[in-house]
């Protein structure tokens, strides 16, 4: 193969790379839900999680239906302080490894 063309298809490998780590950005999110068939009291947000490294969208749910900013706080604040927990516990099995 030419050294032309290998510049072309290593470019396009980059490119490709570059476009999943863009679309694959980004570990969490949230939903809003409701439906034209309920109340607008009905309405609450959902925060999720990628399932999966190549999920290109959060798509696993990990909280109930938060009705209120103070759900949402709480949720959040309880999710963090969970995650520094494991990220201190995690540090301590590496180091012990």
């Amino acid at each position: 193969m030419s050294a032309s063309l290998q510049g072309i298809f290593s470019a396009l490998e980059e490119w490709e790379a570059d476009k999943m780590a863009e679309i694959t950005k980004g570990r969490f999110g949230f939903h809003r839900g409701s439906s034209k068939h309920e109340p607008p009291t009905a309405a609450y947000i959902q925060i999720y999680v990628k399932s999966s490294a190549l999920s290109r969208t959060p798509d696993l749910a990990i909280s109930a239906h938060l009705t209120t900013e103070a759900e949402i706080d709480e949720f959040v604040d309880d999710a963090l302080a969970e995650l520094e927990q494991v990220r201190i516990d995690a540090k301590k099995e590496l180091a012990a490894a």
